[in-house]
C-alpha cells in the first residue's frame, strides 16, 4: 500500500435549512410545507395497529375485514372532476375513530365522479375517506375555479362502495361526537346525525334508502333529491372559499347538538333560495345537471325541497285558492326581505319586496308582486272618486272607480 496522504482541509459550514410553515389546517389534519416538500400531519392521534376489543366495545365497533377489499364510489358536490385524489384512512375501530396511520388512495376515473381504490388489506372495517379536487357546480353548470375537500366516514363491513358527498361531509363532526362522547355505535350515530341534518333543512328522511354514503345526485330517488337540494341551497352564489367556510361553520354548528343554530345563516340561504325559485333558476339547475349527460335518468326531484326550505325559514304560508291575490312579506328579522306588514310600508322594513299568491295553471304559487299590486294593496278601501299617490312608486297616482286604477296628474 502507498504512504498515508496528508489530512484534508476542514469542511465549510453548510447553508441554513429552509423553515417550515403550516399551509392549511383542519380539526383533523395539518399540511406542513418545508421548502419544496409538503406532508400532512394527523391531528387526531393514531396507533400503529388496531386495539384488541374488550368487553366495553361492541362487536360492530370492532368489525374486521375477512379479506382485502376494493373500494369504489362517487365523489360529488356536483361530481368531482376526473383526476381528483381520493384518500382513505384506516380507523382503529368504531369506538375511538382514531387513525391507525395506514392510508390508501385512488383517483376519480370517470366524469360522473366515480373513483376506484385498488385492493388493499385492512385490519379494521372503519375508514375515513377524503376527496380533494375541483367539482362541477350545479348552479352555474361550470367546473369550480378552485378545489374543495369533502369527507365521509363509513363501515366497510359488507360494502364495497361508499360515496362522498355533502351529507357525509356535514354529518362527520356530529357522528364523531355521538360515538366518542355519547357512546354510540357508528351506524346508530350516522342514522341519528342524518335525521337531524335533513330536519335542519325541513326534510323528513324516514323513507330514504341506505345511509348518506349511498346517495347520488345523478340518480332519481327521494334521498338523492334531498342531497341535490341541500347541495343547491348551500352552493347558492358562493365561490369555493365561501362554500368551504360555510361548510366548516355548519359542520361545527351541527356537531354538538345536531341543531342548525345560526339563524342568520339560515335566513341568508333562504333569501337566496326564494329569489332563485321565483326567478326560475331552479329550472336552470335541472338543465345544468341533466345537460352534463352523466346519467341515464332525469335529475332527482329536488325543487320542492328548496321551495319548502325558504317558505319554512321566511314564514310563508302555502299559496292556495283561499289566499289568492294576497300579499306576503317575510317576518324573519334576519332576512334581507324583512318587512313588518304584508301591504303597509313602515320605517325599519329591510325591503319593499312583496310576494303575491296567484293561479299558476291548475295550481297556485307565489311570485314577486308588481309595484301596481303593492300600491293597490297598501291603499286599501276608499270612496269612489278618491285619489291617492302610490306609496311604493310615488310617481303613480291612483283613482278609485269600482277599484283602484292608475290615474293621470
Amino acid at each position: 500500500p502507498g504512504a498515508k496522504g496528508d489530512p484534508g482541509d476542514p469542511g465549510k459550514d453548510g447553508t441554513n435549512g429552509t423553515g417550515c410553515t403550516i399551509k392549511e389546517s383542519t380539526a383533523l389534519t395539518a399540511t406542513i410545507a418545508c421548502g419544496s416538500e409538503t406532508f400532512t400531519m394527523d391531528l387526531t392521534g393514531y396507533t400503529e395497529q388496531p386495539e384488541v376489543c374488550d368487553a366495553n366495545v361492541s362487536a360492530e365497533d370492532c368489525a374486521t375485514l375477512d379479506s382485502a377489499i376494493s373500494l369504489s364510489g362517487v365523489s360529488q358536490k356536483g361530481p368531482f372532476v376526473t383526476g381528483t385524489d381520493i384518500t382513505a384512512y384506516e380507523l382503529q375501530n368504531g369506538r375511538s375513530l382514531k387513525q391507525t396511520g395506514k392510508t390508501f388512495g385512488g383517483k376519480i376515473e370517470r366524469a360522473d365522479g366515480t373513483f376506484d381504490i385498488k385492493t388493499v388489506k385492512l385490519n379494521s372495517a372503519f375508514a375515513y375517506i377524503v376527496a380533494d379536487g375541483f367539482y362541477r357546480n350545479e348552479v352555474t353548470g361550470e367546473n369550480s375555479s378552485a378545489a374543495i375537500k369533502l369527507r365521509a366516514l363509513t363501515n366497510l363491513k359488507g360494502r364495497s362502495s361508499a360515496n362522498i358527498n355533502l351529507v357525509t361531509h356535514l354529518e362527520y363532526d356530529r357522528v364523531q361526537y355521538l360515538v366518542t362522547r355519547k357512546d354510540s355505535s357508528v351506524t346508530k350515530a350516522k342514522m341519528a346525525a342524518e335525521k337531524e341534518l335533513f330536519e335542519a333543512f325541513g326534510i323528513n328522511n324516514s323513507g330514504f334508502e341506505g345511509l348518506a354514503e349511498d346517495l347520488n345526485v345523478l340518480k332519481e330517488g327521494k334521498g338523492n333529491a334531498a342531497l341535490l337540494a341541500i347541495s343547491v341551497l348551500l352552493q347558492g352564489d358562493c365561490n369555493e372559499s365561501e362554500l368551504t367556510a360555510l361548510l366548516a361553520a355548519l359542520s361545527v354548528d351541527l356537531g354538538d347538538n345536531g341543531q342548525w343554530d345560526n339563524v342568520k345563516q339560515r335566513a341568508q340561504i333562504a333569501d337566496w333560495a326564494m329569489k332563485a325559485d321565483l326567478e326560475g333558476r331552479l329550472a336552470t339547475v335541472r338543465a345544468n345537471v341533466e345537460g352534463w349527460k352523466l346519467a341515464e335518468s332525469a335529475a332527482p326531484a329536488f325543487e320542492q325541497h328548496v321551495t319548502n326550505f325558504w317558505m319554512q325559514e321566511l314564514g310563508a304560508d302555502e299559496c292556495t285558492s283561499d289566499n289568492e291575490g294576497t300579499l306576503f312579506a317575510t317576518k324573519n328579522t334576519h332576512s334581507s326581505f324583512y318587512a313588518a306588514n304584508d301591504s303597509v310600508y313602515t320605517d325599519g322594513d329591510s325591503s319593499l319586496v312583496r310576494l303575491i299568491c296567484v293561479a299558476s295553471g291548475d295550481s297556485f304559487a307565489w311570485r314577486f308582486a308588481t309595484d301596481f299590486e303593492k300600491d293597490v294593496a297598501a291603499l286599501g278601501a276608499a270612496d269612489d272618486g278618491a285619489v291617492r299617490r302610490g306609496s311604493v312608486d310615488n310617481a303613480n297616482v291612483y283613482v278609485m272607480e269600482d277599484g283602484w286604477r292608475r290615474g293621470t296628474e
